[in-house]
Parts: structure tokens; C-alpha cells; sequence
């Protein structure tokens, strides 16, 4: 089920919202036109990068501690132009733990695996994320967003997993949002969210915001914060893209939120 995001955008979040991107440019890539909507509260959010320690660039900066300064700056300034409250931790990403091999980099068949006990593939750093994660959620948010997995790269389904573990024993959790990631949403398989099982919830729809060409060239000029990842075409060719999200609420609350929001 699609919804309509004029209808969504109607309506009022009421309570905190925790945003969690597995990278520094996450969020700014796959939702920063829906962001740029004030559907959030920004008193309300707080947004957390989870694997902060991270040299990965396109420009052939040298793997050293003032590239990580350089890429960790580009990111405060996405986050502090967009008005959003945000901290990070450093733990180390992907290519950072030495993974360069493709297919251990992307698990694409463990994309649609949802659950508490679900088999992902471990990562090296895994329970780490996972206490980090954790600690996190119990902070008492009603909203929380979390990257879906889309294309299926291993330190996405970490943060993913992680939060799966721990809602059982997050009550004041009442809305998952799982924001498709891009660029690997553009190009990879889609989740099959109606077939998704996660205990305790129950899909309510997915949001799809198509962007005007206005919208467009203002997250394209936002996004060239991020020099160290993204060119000016690659950044104009990003941001025509529909970003998206499925949404979960929590059983107790399904029906009456859903009327809310369809």
C-alpha cells in the first residue's frame, strides 16, 4: 500500500524521534527532501551515525586521521544547515575494518530477513552496534527511523538488526520508519515489505515522495557539502531520485494511527 505523502505530511508527530544512519551521508541521500518538509518537530529529534570512524571518499584522500576530520566536518555541516540535532560514535565502517570484497560488502538475499532472531551475517564489530544500539533506543522515542537494508550492505543490516533486538523492551516505541537507502534503492531490489514479519508491529503503508525540479536542485546543492562523496552530477542525478519509507506501528496503536496517516 502506497501512501500519499500530502496526506502523511498532515500528520502531527507528536513526541521524540530518534534518527539513526549506519554512515555520515545516509540520511542527507535518502531522505533529506522529506526531512526538508518539517514533518519532524526539530526540538523533537536527535539524530546518531553509528559507524563514524570512516575514510571512505571519492577524492583520494589519504587514509589518515585528518581525512576522518575532514569527512566528520562535511557532516556537521549537512546536519547543522538542515537544523537537526546530531552526535556520532566511531565505530568502524565496513571499509575502514578492511572489507573490500563486494559480495561481503552487500548481502542482498538477507535484505528481506526481519526479525528479533533473524540469521544476518555477522560483522566483526557486530555486538558492539548492537550494545550501542541499544542504549539508544531505551531512550524513551515514540518515532524511530531506521535504514531499511535496502541492497542489503552489511554495516546497514547491523544497525537494522540491532534495533529489531532490542523493541520488545521499548514500549514507548510506537512507529518504526524504515527509509529505503539510496542510491542502492535506485538500483537494487526492492524490500518485499508485504511479506515482511517483524513481532510486535504491523505495516502500515509506504511513502513515496516524488520531488519537483525545484525541490530537486535544492537538495542537489545541498548535498555538495558532501565533496568527499558525492561529484555534482552524481549529487543532480541523486536528488531527481523518489525517496521512500515504509511505516510499522506498534499493534496496540495500529488501527488508530493508521486512520491518521491513510
Amino acid at each position: 500500500m502506497v501512501i500519499d505523502f500530502l496526506k502523511f505530511r498532515n500528520f502531527k508527530m507528536c513526541g521524540r524521534h530518534l534518527l539513526l544512519q549506519p554512515h555520515l551521508d545516509d540520511i542527507a541521500f535518502s531522505i533529506g527532501h522529506v526531512l526538508s518538509e518539517k514533518i519532524i518537530p526539530r526540538e523533537e529529534a536527535i539524530a546518531y551515525t553509528i559507524f563514524g570512524k570512516e575514510t571512505f571518499n571519492i577524492r583520494n584522500y589519504a587514509n589518515c586521521e585528518k581525512t576522518l576530520k575532514l569527512l566528520e566536518k562535511e557532516e556537521e555541516q549537512w546536519f547543522s544547515f538542515s537544523k537537526i540535532r546530531y552526535d556520532r560514535f566511531c565505530l568502524e565502517e565496513a571499509g575502514y575494518r578492511g572489507i573490500s570484497n563486494v559480495r561481503t560488502l552487500f548481502q542482498p538475499k538477507a535484505a528481506n530477513v526481519f526479525s528479533e532472531t533473524a540469521q544476518i551475517p555477522p560483522i566483526e564489530n557486530g555486538e558492539d552496534v548492537n550494545n550501542l544500539v541499544k542504549e539508544l533506543v531505551r531512550g524513551g522515542y515514540r518515532y524511530i527511523w531506521v535504514p531499511a537494508g535496502v541492497g542489503g550492505h552489511c554495516d546497514h543490516l547491523a544497525v537494522r538488526q540491532s534495533v529489531l533486538n532490542h523493541m520488545p523492551s521499548c514500549p514507548e516505541t510506537q512507529i518504526i520508519f524504515f527509509y529505503e537507502e539510496l542510491p542502492y534503492s535506485h538500483y537494487s531490489a526492492p524490500i518485499k515489505w508485504e511479506e515482511v514479519f517483524i513481532s510486535g508491529f504491523k505495516f502500515a503503508g509506504r511513502v513515496v515522495y516524488q520531488p519537483e525540479q525545484v525541490k530537486s536542485e535544492q537538495k542537489a546543492s545541498n548535498l555538495e557539502i558532501f565533496y568527499s562523496q558525492i561529484n555534482e552530477s552524481q549529487a543532480k542525478v541523486l536528488s531527481a531520485q523518489a525517496e521512500s519509507f515504509s511505516i510499522w506501528i506498534r499493534n496496540e496503536n495500529f488501527e488508530e494511527i493508521k486512520l491518521k496517516i491513510t
